[in-house]
């Protein structure tokens, strides 16, 4: 189970939209924050396609559902299928950013099952251009719902800075660079520590580096920050389930992926007012404002990268106005009310009704 479906099916308004939760596999630690009475999951079912696409059918016939909707690969068969067999009236299904198209098996099953689906979405729109391209679907299967930040959770605070300057034993005046995210290739972290090791080698001493996640690389990366020299001042932070207290303490944000579908972390940076140095990547520019709200480097290239971070770094003033930017973008688009919002009007207008409260 993802957060953003979470957030979603706790957001929306009952008296307008009513939404459940089948899970097909294990319920995993997202379900712990969805009430009982919303959670479907029955423990005796098998692992298998077959499995899921009964119990998807089954709980649909019980449950007298209006819409099904799948997310992603894994609940596409179970959620097509089995809204077809319960003659659920509408079936729409989300992509988020991992497309497979490794195999023509799957090719086929998706480019079928998107054609049949009374709508998909997209969480940006160059995904939808990827997806409508690479399968050769038509760009009006799928619609766009950019995915939203809880304003209250994720907002400036000053104290988180001095608290993480605490914890890695650096000084008061030093530049905390940034990065939250698992530790896989995809994310490209190498690029980063080489970018930090030319810049941390020039005249911009006072940095620190801090990476919060985990994953397969991480030991491959401590390795790498120690051949560069940097592994005193760059810090491996492991997982966190308080990113909302760490995002704050950063003075510049970094994603340096090679490929993302819509970054939740960079709506999070945004919407705690912090600088973002981005891959320049087409997601990315739905987000982030070129010279705006951040900047951008070229993918895979430390020298470029290091380029923005020195300017940032050196250029406090510049700084300050793209953190007060990105702020203002955040509030203004980025708000989870809007996401929900969206969904809410998307669902309706599968009837044709207004999103609207009935009294």
């Amino acid at each position: 189970m993802e957060n953003g479906v979470v957030n979603l099916v706790n957001g929306l308004d009952p008296e307008i939209v009513s939404a459940e939760v089948l899970c097909t596999r294990g319920l995993g630690d997202f379900a712990k924050r969805i009430p009982s009475t919303k959670l479907h999951f029955d423990r005796s079912v098998g692992s298998g396609i077959v499995s899921a696409i009964r119990a998807v059918s089954r709980t649909c016939l019980n449950e007298r559902f209006d819409i099904v909707h799948s997310h992603s690969w894994a609940t596409l068969m179970p959620g097509f299928f089995g809204s077809k067999l319960s003659r659920t009236p509408k079936f729409v299904h989300g992509e988020h950013g991992t497309l497979y198209l490794d195999r023509l098996r799957r090719q086929i099953i998706q480019r079928t099952i998107f054609n049949r689906a009374d709508c998909c979405l997209s969480v940006s729109a160059s995904l939808k251009s990827e997806i409508t391209s690479k399968l050769r679907l038509p760009e009006s299967k799928f619609s766009v719902i950019l995915n939203g930040v809880d304003l209250s959770k994720f907002r400036p605070d000053p104290r988180q800075k001095q608290r993480l300057l605490k914890a890695i034993q650096a000084d008061a005046d030093s530049t905390i660079i940034g990065s939250v995210g698992r530790l896989v290739p995809v994310k490209d972290y190498p690029t980063l520590l080489r970018a930090f090791a030319m810049l941390s080698g020039s005249a911009e001493k006072n940095c620190h580096l801090v990476l919060v996640g985990d994953g397969p690389e991480r030991v491959k990366l401590q390795k790498l920050a120690e051949d560069l020299k940097i592994s005193g001042i760059t810090h491996f932070l492991g997982v966190s389930d308080a990113i909302e207290n760490v995002m704050p303490a950063f003075d510049i944000f970094v994603l340096p992926s090679i490929h993302e579908g819509m970054s939740n972390t960079l709506l999070e940076a945004a919407a705690c007012g912090v600088v973002t140095v981005a891959s320049d990547i087409l997601p990315n520019r739905e987000i982030v404002a070129a010279d705006h709200t951040g900047m951008f480097f070229d993918v895979g290239n430390p020298k470029s990268l290091c380029t923005k971070l020195r300017l940032l770094v050196s250029d406090r003033h510049r700084r300050e106005g793209m953190s007060g930017n990105s702020l203002a973008f955040a509030k203004d688009k980025l708000s989870i009310r809007k996401m929900i919002r969206n969904y809410e009007q998307f669902y309706c207008a599968l009837f044709d009704t207004p999103a609207v409260k009935y009294s």
